[in-house]
């Protein structure tokens, strides 16, 4: 599950910086490694420093969740259906 959500995010993100800081530089960015390295080292010390941060991530994903779908989506469809009629 941490390397599907991981590798979509961290290629998105590859892409974002050589965008960003060929913008900043004026001129194409040519160090793929250095952009890599930028990308994958923080994660990757965070996970080691706190190996259960994903967890605690993942926990506070899903209490978000519920509260919109069992919360805020109830509602919603209520006020719209209201106004349908």
């Amino acid at each position: 599950a941490m390397l599907t959500s991981f590798l979509p995010s961290a290629i998105s993100f590859i892409d974002f910086l050589k965008d960003g800081l060929s913008k900043l530089l004026h001129q194409k960015v040519r160090n793929d490694f250095l952009i890599l390295l930028m990308v994958f080292i923080p994660p990757t010390v965070c996970a080691l420093i706190y190996p259960s941060i994903f967890l605690h991530a993942l926990s506070f994903a899903g209490g978000f969740i519920d509260v919109l779908l069992f919360g805020v989506l109830p509602a919603l469809v209520v006020l719209f259906g209201r106004r349908l009629r």
